[in-house]
């Protein structure tokens, strides 16, 4: 969200070597800033709840780190909830897999920012969020 860290920021095409497929990524390394993030935006987001799934996988530091998953509400201008993201070392076993992360309930139907944050001023690394209503 400033755009002086454009330079830490990268989209980058990566290979799972599990699978043998392309996918892309985001990767923030060296902002330091204290919980920087960057988001994706949900327009006409149900207010139900849902499961969230992420997948990102460290292949480029030596431990493993976490991220947290916020899910803001831009119409109540509020957090509907945080979930903390351990992102593995590409090294350990299922690594290249998604993770169920948990539940978050959107209360009210609108736009949410879904933002991958760092803890302190720690890398953010995320291939994808993925959201699954639960009636």
């Amino acid at each position: 969200m400033q755009n002086d860290k454009t330079a830490f920021i990268s989209y980058r095409i990566r290979l799972n070597p599990v699978t043998s497929t392309n996918f892309s990524d985001i990767y923030i390394v060296g902002h330091g800033v204290t919980t920087f993030y960057s988001f994706y935006r949900t327009n006409e987001t149900p207010s139900i709840k849902y499961q969230v799934y992420a997948k990102a996988t460290n292949d480029f530091q030596a431990a493993a780190f976490s991220q947290t998953i916020n899910a803001w509400n831009t119409g109540l201008g509020a957090l509907v909830g945080t979930l903390n993201h351990a992102v593995p070392l590409f090294t350990a076993p299922g690594a290249y897999n998604e993770l169920y992360l948990g539940d978050i309930t959107n209360t009210r139907y609108g736009t949410i920012d879904w933002r991958a944050t760092s803890v302190t001023t720690g890398p953010i690394l995320l291939d994808y969020i993925r959201l699954v209503p639960v009636p």
